[in-house]
């Protein structure tokens, strides 16, 4: 299809691209449900970051709590592995100690050492508890 005109004629220029080019970056709009970011201060911050430690903390002390009261039970009812079993109280009491040693921490980097000694507590309850269920689990076999 051929065009009209003369064969070497550019185009007109576009009006509105000029205007677009000299026109000012648009602002981009939020969604109307996004809040505005704000600026939180360096005490805020570190007030939060230590209330999470304890707060994690607490989380790993109860569950050290749990892991001792289910391994005493069931080390009760099989009568084998209470020695284990004792170990996990322990270790719950352990990560208990050092969720309140969180609480009195000053600064957010000695509630999180404290939160890290808690889950140091918990992993060493976990170990017992598999030695309770090893030791329950013999002591069926040996039944049987």
């Amino acid at each position: 299809m051929r065009r009209r005109g003369k064969p070497n004629e550019t185009p007109p220029p576009d009006r509105n691209a000029r205007r677009a080019q000299d026109a000012p970056p648009a602002r981009r709009a939020k969604p109307a449900g996004e809040p505005r970011a704000r600026r939180v201060s360096k005490a805020a911050s570190r007030a939060a970051a230590r209330i999470a430690a304890i707060a994690d903390a607490w989380t790993a002390a109860e569950m050290a709590r749990r892991l001792a009261h289910e391994s005493a039970n069931w080390a009760a009812l099989a009568g084998a592995g209470e020695d284990d079993a004792a170990e996990v109280f322990r270790a719950a009491m352990r990560a208990r100690c050092a969720a309140e040693e969180a609480e009195r921490a000053d600064t957010p980097e000695q509630a999180l050492q404290a939160a890290r000694l808690a889950w140091a507590a918990v992993t060493s309850a976990h170990e017992a508890d598999r030695r309770v269920s090893a030791a329950i689990a013999e002591a069926l076999a040996e039944a049987a």
